[in-house]
């Protein structure tokens, strides 16, 4: 059994922690407010004080943050994710950020034999509380099948979009653009 991670407990990330305890793996989870720390304790997670901590509770970690320089705080940072994780172990960044931003993770955690999956997901909070994400992975495949348990239990169905990092930020982001055409469409139809 996997002992997996999670920084970021916002509504998406929350949602997944209580999927990944619901899935019997056990879940070590930090964010930057207290209430979210409580309310993963509520649901059977163990809270941690840092990033670090996460890193030495986790074979693999969920990166769950606002923005790509969020990402690399907490992998990077004072405390972060690289310090506590040990070799062999996979950050999984679920988190939508620019391609480049992600491509630039992959030599640094290289250096460290720390893997990577480049997977934002779509399905918003409903599909985070229901399990029911849709994830757009670019990894090595041996890197995917090791973390597939884990990812199943926060989604409905994981595309292996090719094993380049920041592939699966493109996937998103053109995804995101026929979502954003699509609704200009339909709400232009509706005011003619």
């Amino acid at each position: 059994m996997r002992r997996v991670g999670i920084v970021g407990l916002g509504d998406m990330g929350m949602g997944m922690a209580r999927n990944i305890i619901n899935g019997g793996f056990p879940l070590t989870g930090f964010d930057l407010r207290e209430a979210r720390l409580a309310e993963l304790e509520l649901a059977g997670g163990t809270r941690a004080a840092t990033c670090r901590e996460v890193g030495a509770s986790s074979d693999a970690v969920f990166v769950m943050v606002l923005n790509g320089d969020q990402v690399k705080e907490v992998i990077f940072g004072d405390g972060g994710l690289v310090e506590g994780l040990s070799p062999g172990a996979t950050i999984i960044v679920s988190a939508t950020i620019h391609p480049s931003e992600v491509k630039q993770l992959v030599a640094p955690l290289a250096g460290k034999d720390i893997h990577l999956i480049d997977t934002p997901v779509s399905g918003g909070k409903s599909g985070a509380e229901d399990g029911a994400l849709t994830m757009m992975a670019a990894a090595k495949p041996e890197v995917l099948e090791e973390n597939r348990e884990v990812l199943d239990s926060v989604s409905k169905v994981v595309f292996h979009v090719g094993e380049e990092i920041g592939q699966g930020q493109t996937v998103k982001a053109a995804l995101q653009a026929l979502i954003g055409t699509t609704f200009a469409a339909v709400f232009e139809s509706l005011v003619l």
